[in-house]
């Protein structure tokens, strides 16, 4: 009997140990996916946060110094957290834009069918305390026994290419003005329900406030900012959300002193400019880096 028991304790131990060795290689695996730090300068002279739109706004290809921070899905307290981490990277004087979108503030990171996803993304990034979790149970089981989550995460789309992660109107089949109005529909449903606003995430309220707090003790200028939307997709965003979202964003740049810049009904951007109703293509990323240097940086 003390053998049988033996063998299956021992049995279990090699299971475990296994399963840590295997996660410990797929966690690697995900690297490819989280932020790309090995580009990242010194002294950051300008950087962003941000979601997709961030991402595809923002080239610093012109701009020495310049970091995008932005992911795809990436939400404020994520932003926040990968701000705090790399703080010290930023010279003084450096400028960083705090992009908001129309749906930032709403929705609950843990309770995202992406929870987990968006977790393991940044786990070789962030500490515990960095992410965004549940419990720190969820910490431990998606640190070292992730791979028995492969099936669940790695269909996700934040484990996308950046160019994978819009799909173009042409491609879509659709014209960018019915994707447009989809996508707003789309989007909008995180807030608006049975035709009621839902309440804003505190804690998304708070990560911007964070953020802030982080640029001012540390010489670093903050600046909000929205990026370039077709008409379609602005004009197909409830007028309840828009104004809730707007009141929001008016407030917060008063409470802390921040300027705010809205290009998201820029008359500037032509469609083609686009490459699906939201996202900019590189046209559009050049004119918006040129306005962004004329307009903000350069004053």
């Amino acid at each position: 009997m003390k053998k049988l028991i033996f063998r299956l304790m021992m049995t279990l131990v090699t299971v475990v140990l296994i399963t840590v060795v295997l996660s410990a290689v797929y966690m690697k695996s995900l690297e490819k996916y989280a932020l790309d730090s090995s580009g990242m300068p010194e002294a950051i002279t300008v950087a962003n946060t941000g979601n997709s739109h961030g991402l595809h706004a923002f080239d610093y290809s012109s701009l020495p110094g310049g970091f995008n921070f932005a992911l795809g899905s990436q939400p404020l307290q994520y932003d926040a957290s990968l701000i705090e981490r790399y703080i010290d990277r930023f010279s003084e004087d450096a400028t960083l834009f705090i992009p908001l979108s129309y749906m930032s503030f709403w929705g609950d990171p843990t309770e995202d069918e992406q929870y987990e996803a968006l977790a393991m993304r940044y786990m070789g990034l962030l500490d515990a305390d960095g992410l965004v979790l549940k419990n720190k149970t969820d910490y431990f089981i998606l640190k070292y026994f992730s791979v028995i989550r492969w099936g669940d995460v790695q269909t996700h789309s934040i484990f996308a290419q950046k160019s994978d992660r819009v799909v173009n109107a042409s491609e879509s089949g659709l014209s960018l003005e019915e994707l447009g109005a989809r996508r707003a529909a789309y989007h909008a449903a995180l807030a608006v329900q049975d035709g009621e606003l839902l309440p804003m995430h505190e804690p998304s309220l708070d990560s911007v406030r964070k953020m802030v707090a982080l640029c001012r003790e540390n010489g670093v200028t903050p600046v909000f900012i929205t990026t370039p939307y077709t008409r379609a997709y602005s004009g197909g965003m409830p007028e309840m959300l828009l104004k809730s979202f707007y009141e929001a964003v008016n407030s917060l740049s008063e409470e802390l002193s921040v300027p705010y810049f809205d290009y998201s009904r820029d008359s500037r951007f032509a469609d083609s400019m686009f490459e699906d109703s939201d996202h900019l293509n590189a046209q559009g990323a050049a004119l918006f880096m040129q306005i962004v240097s004329e307009e903000i940086l350069s004053k």
